[in-house]
């Protein structure tokens, strides 16, 4: 329990017959329940975000439980006792009975916010970074110390003719020989 706490990794055990789970004390804390929590496959849905809800629940019967494979997802949660956004990354795999059929599902809940702020800011500074830097008529490299061109703008691409796929990967040398 030490560990999921550091972790923050909560475990539980899914009844696949009567979609019934119990929760490690880890995991009622990320969920934000309590021991009173009717644990189904009901309520863990309501837990999901409004926007992602009809995606998980059809993610979690068609493809974990109908093509029998891993539970290995992402998503956004509203936490019970507080409605916080907290996103959090689900893990679990199927035992089966005798039959073959699924019967359990042994999984890990992992919370992932402060990993997932961090994306969402690396991505909008980079969306800004390239509405400034392409907003700029004149040609900018991006180039390691070799001189390989790591990025390129729409400025370099308008000047010289080649697509910024085609210019990433090369050096001055490409674009100054003559033949395009």
């Amino acid at each position: 329990s030490e560990s999921q706490r550091v972790g923050k990794i909560g475990s539980y055990i899914l009844d696949i017959k009567s979609y019934v789970w119990t929760s490690s004390e880890v995991l009622d804390g990320i969920f934000g329940i309590n021991q009173a929590f009717q644990r189904t496959l009901e309520s863990w849905n309501m837990l999901v975000h409004p926007d992602q809800r009809k995606e998980m629940l059809d993610y979690f019967l068609n493809h974990v439980i109908r093509e029998k494979k891993p539970f290995d997802k992402e998503y956004l949660i509203l936490k019970h006792n507080s409605a916080e956004e907290c996103w959090v990354w689900g893990r679990g795999e199927l035992s089966y009975d005798k039959n073959g059929d699924p019967e359990r599902m042994f999984g890990t809940i992992q919370d992932i916010t402060e990993k997932k702020k961090a994306e969402i800011l690396l991505f909008e500074t980079e969306q800004t970074y390239r509405g400034l830097v392409n907003t700029i008529t004149e040609a900018i490299y991006i180039h390691k110390d070799d001189g390989v061109f790591m990025d390129v703008n729409d400025g370099a691409v308008s000047m010289y003719g080649y697509s910024r796929e085609e210019l990433i990967g090369k050096t001055p040398l490409f674009v100054s020989a003559p033949g395009k």
